[in-house]
């Protein structure tokens, strides 16, 4: 046992130490430009990992003109660029794909453990604040510091750049799913500040030209840098355990951890002070009307906060439920199987079957992880894992090799499922798992959706398991999804999101459209029916 925890200590340091000394290089590495012939390498390295293990590569763009796309990158590259310069061309072709969860992220130089030390972890300058894009403007949307007062100017220009022109830039950096051109406003906008830092290279300032009402004035950020020991003296300013006696200490850990747990369950974010599912009863507006807004299916103990939202909604009497899903980049398809299993009203399932290349694509991101640990660890566990997967979990139709998972299986609601009218309001951003929720209610007709048509594609997307492979000269990360996650409806014509029932675009910052409509719409149904 004694050689073992050696060897483990060994491994460890081994890996901490490398882990160091490969900064400098990475650092070193990046800063250069790479050769022709390297960046050419890179270009058939990346279209290489996309044919062996995206499962369905040429649904929207075809085999011979993504190859040609690809060939013609490869011809136009004759003089040396940085990861960066070579990013930017790259992401046009693979824009060409179509799938929203395909994408590359440039090299970004780390920080040293040194610098570290010294200053503290870096944040990015902007990271307080929130941005919208109406075109062809820009808006604070949030503020997340003191500057509150931020809050509702127009950006016109970030370091001299305006706005159109940056987002035109921004166009061939990203991608939606198919068709679709909802996306591409929504995610621009929300996405504002990272695009910038993924075209440029990072700075402790930039500066913004914004105006308000008829005041245009330039206003500067600096990048924040936090050290342990300013959190630990934070933590400790807060203590006050020393002055309490043992009742009071007893009473403040129960609300210590009566709040902690209110945290889990919501998903709440310490910084932006904002929570991932939300509810909260509007009587006072319509009456029996309750709203649930999630922000993303993920963190925390999401199952607990449905039992308590429908359980309240059940013993309420709830006749009209709004589900806000705008904004809702998507997440963990359990979560959405568990909303599904209190609005649905008969059997259902969430999808089917996932599709995959080969047999072991599930297995490549954790044998390939760039986790030392986590490589580790799949390797050890690789007999047991792959035996149970091969013989339990992995099918093979018609040269079709497919994925089990738990979502693909009929299931019942649960006793207390919500029985109500259904109002679901979508954009542009509700995308991945939040456009599955929202295609499998419309098909159903289910619930009457309010908004505009969803960045996700209602048939099928590709994601489930990721790969991120790293180019090896340039350094550019790639992101692919490995299963083709599809629904159990089919729409016409395909590539296209989840069309709303009633279509009400964004266009102001101060009024919420889309759930006015609803609210009005709400009181005018109980008006009828109440005087008929």
């Amino acid at each position: 046992m004694r050689t073992l925890y050696k060897i483990a200590g060994l491994s460890l340091f081994l890996i901490l130490f490398n882990a160091c000394a490969s900064v400098e290089k990475y650092n070193a590495q990046i800063a250069k430009p790479v050769s022709v012939t390297d960046l050419r390498a890179d270009v058939d390295y990346a279209y290489e990992n996309l044919k062996k293990r995206h499962p369905n590569l040429y649904e929207f763009t075809p085999e011979n003109a993504l190859d040609k796309a690809f060939d013609s990158l490869k011809t136009s590259l004759t003089k040396p660029l940085t990861g960066r310069e070579f990013y930017k061309k790259l992401a046009f072709v693979i824009k060409k794909i179509g799938q929203g969860h395909t994408s590359i992220s440039p090299p970004f130089r780390k920080q040293t453990k040194a610098e570290y030390k010294k200053r503290g972890k870096r944040e990015h300058p902007l990271k307080p604040l929130r941005f919208t894009y109406l075109p062809p403007h820009l808006w604070i949307k949030k503020v997340f510091n003191k500057d509150t007062a931020l809050v509702g100017a127009e950006v016109l220009e970030m370091e001299n750049q305006s706005v159109s022109k940056l987002m035109q830039t921004y166009d061939s950096l990203v991608a939606s799913d198919g068709y679709n051109k909802t996306f591409y406003p929504k995610i621009k906008g929300m996405y504002f500040a990272h695009l910038y830092a993924n075209l440029h290279e990072r700075k402790d300032t930039v500066s913004l030209l914004l105006r308000i009402n008829d005041s245009i004035f330039t206003k500067r950020f600096v990048a924040k840098y936090t050290k342990e020991e300013d959190k630990e003296k934070e933590v400790d300013s807060l203590a006050t355990g020393n002055t309490l006696t043992k009742a009071e200490r007893k009473i403040q850990k129960a609300k210590r951890k009566a709040r902690e747990k209110w945290e889990k369950i919501h998903g709440y974010d310490s910084y932006t002070k904002e929570v991932l599912r939300e509810f909260k009863i509007l009587d006072s507006l319509a009456p029996k009307t309750a709203y649930l807004r999630i922000r993303r299916f993920k963190n925390g103990r999401a199952k607990k906060f449905y039992q308590e939202v429908f359980h309240q909604i059940d013993s309420l009497g709830i006749e009209n439920l709004i589900l806000d899903l705008r904004g809702n980049l998507g997440g963990a398809l359990h979560q959405v199987d568990e909303v599904l299993s209190y609005l649905s009203l008969e059997r259902y399932k969430v999808l089917k079957q996932a599709q995959m290349t080969g047999r072991w694509s599930y297995l490549h991101p954790f044998l390939h992880s760039h986790n030392a640990i986590v490589k580790t660890l799949t390797w050890l566990t690789l007999p047991v894992h792959s035996l149970y997967f091969q013989l339990f979990r992995i099918r093979k139709n018609q040269q079709q090799v497919y994925l089990k998972i738990r979502q693909a299986k009929y299931k019942d609601p649960k006793p207390n499922h919500y029985k109500g009218r259904l109002y679901v309001l979508i954009d542009g951003a509700s995308f991945s798992a939040s456009s599955i929720l929202s295609a499998h209610l419309k098909a159903t007709h289910r619930a009457t959706l309010v908004g505009e048509e969803t960045g996700g594609t209602f048939n099928a997307t590709v994601a489930g398991i990721f790969d991120y492979p790293v180019l090896p000269h340039s350094k550019v990360k790639m992101r692919l999804g490995l299963m083709v996650v599809e629904t159990p409806y089919r729409d016409t014509p395909h590539g296209y999101g989840v069309k709303p029932d009633i279509y009400i675009p964004t266009t102001r910052m101060d009024i919420d459209e889309q759930l006015d409509w609803v609210i009005r719409h709400i009181n005018k149904t109980n008006a009828k029916i109440k005087n008929p």
